[in-house]
């Protein structure tokens, strides 16, 4: 049922807390959530991660899961090529 996929696809922002751990799908260390985004339903929209050179914004698609910590769906190096977060000079 196509209520049921969008189910699965929407991430409860309530799932997410800040200082979480977040990992990329090749299970190496990406940074913590520093900023948590979400629609007004609810659901996360992106998330601002603090990496070793910066703050980086990762949009929704690319959360796999959260929990202890938050995978991604990506891995570490492309999560790091994420836009910059608040308009940090390129």
């Amino acid at each position: 049922a196509p209520a049921e996929a969008a189910a699965a696809a929407s991430l409860e922002a309530s799932a997410f807390a800040l200082n979480t751990p977040v990992v990329g799908s090749d299970g190496k260390d990406v940074g913590t959530v520093s900023r948590i985004s979400s629609s007004a339903e609810g659901a996360v929209t992106e998330l601002q991660v603090t990496t070793a050179s910066g703050a980086v914004v990762v949009p929704a698609s690319a959360i796999a899961a959260a929990g202890e910590k938050v995978q991604l769906s990506v891995t570490a190096d492309e999560a790091a090529k994420f836009p910059a977060a608040g308009g940090a000079a390129e």
